[in-house]
């Protein structure tokens, strides 16, 4: 079925520059577009600037910005980027920058202390910006650089929280009463301007959404609204999506909730019926969904592992057709078996190649407990010196770090380093296949 568009050549010769793939899809009045204006490597950030449509994305390695019509990305900032947020009141926006540092890129940085692990999110109110990080949350403000911390020694102290070592802060949202809701991997809690509270508790919270009457939350392969913020409702998940781990979740002006979800991304209606899922099936072709936004004129901006930035957007008439019935995906490898992620020379950091592949190795112990993991470090060089013993240890101590980021419990991992005592290429010590980590992965 062929589906009518009407466009001038010059509006369709300007998209044919700038996406270079568009899919129809038949029965719907939605169109998946890959974005060629950023390279194919893994978008961590995207943040849509809807007062000036400005779109930020954020690399690894480098802070760009485009608007809809630009053929090219700007760089404008050579740094890694952890998140992004605008203060709503003044429309100023706010990027938290590798390695301990969060900005306004106009001359306000908050340095972190250097103990502080991984930046995972920030918020921005009028008068205060909200630090996550991999364990425990910072307070600062925009008038000073003075930082309150709250830790694991703090959040164990409130009621009914059981023992825990490490606070993971996954997202923070600002809701309608500027109330600051938390998603850790401990469960979900609230900081209502006079104390915290724990809302949600067990609960490993991967994704948080909230608009004037709502709140939203994924976590534990389940999805839940706080309906007025009053009462907690279950929204049953289609196995398709249950599979996955959902990454992020923003609401279009039309109400609908989207979902970032590993390798699609879903969309549920303002009543959270089901309406739209987009995989490789219908010009989705990313193995990880890792970030979404959406603009004024409802196109949801994806940020990808690998394969850049999608855009999905409307048609003229604004809406989208009831989804066909879904069929359960297969995962593209078995959960148990062996994985390996190669380093560079001498190096033990994770490189961004690496990231994807980890990142399932995550989802795949999140969505089945019973899963161990053997972290097993490698190393090339000759001799059988104790310094290459400790990099392979290294290299296979910092995946074990990333998975318990991830939410996985420490207990679940267990690492090892073999030096160079187990090397696959042997006549050539310098060989890539010697610079690894094989993680195997077991039932318990």
């Amino acid at each position: 079925m062929t589906k009518k568009i009407k466009l001038s050549a010059t509006v369709l010769l300007l998209w044919s520059n700038i996406f270079s793939q568009t899919t129809a899809l038949a029965q719907t009045n939605r169109i998946v577009e890959h974005y060629k204006g950023i390279p194919n490597i893994a978008v961590g950030n995207i943040y849509v600037d809807n007062t000036t449509g400005t779109k930020y994305v954020g690399t690894e390695h480098r802070l760009y910005t485009f608007k809809n019509n630009d053929t090219t990305a700007k760089i404008i900032e050579k740094t890694g980027i952890y998140d992004i947020a605008q203060q709503n009141d003044n429309g100023e926006t706010w990027f938290a920058l590798k390695p301990n540092t969060v900005s306004n890129l106009k001359g306000k940085y908050i340095n972190l202390p250097i103990i502080t692990n991984k930046v995972n999110a920030i918020a921005v109110d009028k008068n205060e910006v909200w630090i996550g990080t991999s364990n425990g949350i910072y307070k600062t403000f925009r008038t000073n650089d003075s930082l309150v911390y709250y830790g694991p020694t703090y959040f164990k102290l409130l009621e009914s929280q059981p023992d825990f070592e490490k606070i993971n802060i996954k997202n923070i949202i600002i809701d309608p009463k500027n109330r600051k809701w938390v998603g850790t991997n401990e469960g979900l809690f609230v900081y209502d301007g006079y104390g915290w509270s724990l809302q949600r508790k067990n609960t490993n919270i991967t994704a948080l959404a909230t608009n004037q009457n709502n709140l939203y939350m994924a976590g534990n392969r389940k999805l839940w609204v706080y309906k007025n913020f009053k009462k907690w409702q279950n929204i049953p998940l289609d196995p398709a999506i249950a599979n996955d781990v959902v990454e992020e979740m923003k609401i279009d002006g039309l109400g609908n909730l989207w979902l970032a979800a590993n390798e699609l991304i879903a969309v549920y209606d303002k009543d959270l019926k089901l309406i739209q899922i987009f995989n490789r099936s219908n010009g989705f072709n990313s193995i990880q969904a890792l970030c979404i936004d959406i603009d004024k004129q409802n196109t949801a901006w994806i940020g990808t592992g690998g394969r850049g930035v999608y855009a999905i957007r409307l048609d003229t008439s604004g809406s989208i057709n009831p989804a066909e019935p879904l069929k359960k995906q297969t995962l593209e490898v078995s959960k148990t078996g062996k994985y390996t992620l190669y380093f560079e020379q001498d190096q033990y950091k994770i490189s961004s190649d690496s990231i994807n592949l980890i990142e399932k190795i995550a989802n795949y112990m999140l969505l089945d407990l019973s899963l161990r993991a053997s972290i097993e470090g490698h190393s090339s060089g000759t001799n059988k010196l104790e310094k290459w013993v400790v990099l392979s240890e290294k290299r296979a101590q910092n995946i074990k770090d990333y998975l318990i980021e991830r939410g996985i419990n420490k207990s679940r991992l267990a690492v090892v380093g073999y030096g160079n005592r187990r090397m696959i290429d042997k006549a050539d010590v310098k060989s890539v296949l010697n610079r690894r980590v094989e993680v195997v992965l077991k039932k318990e």
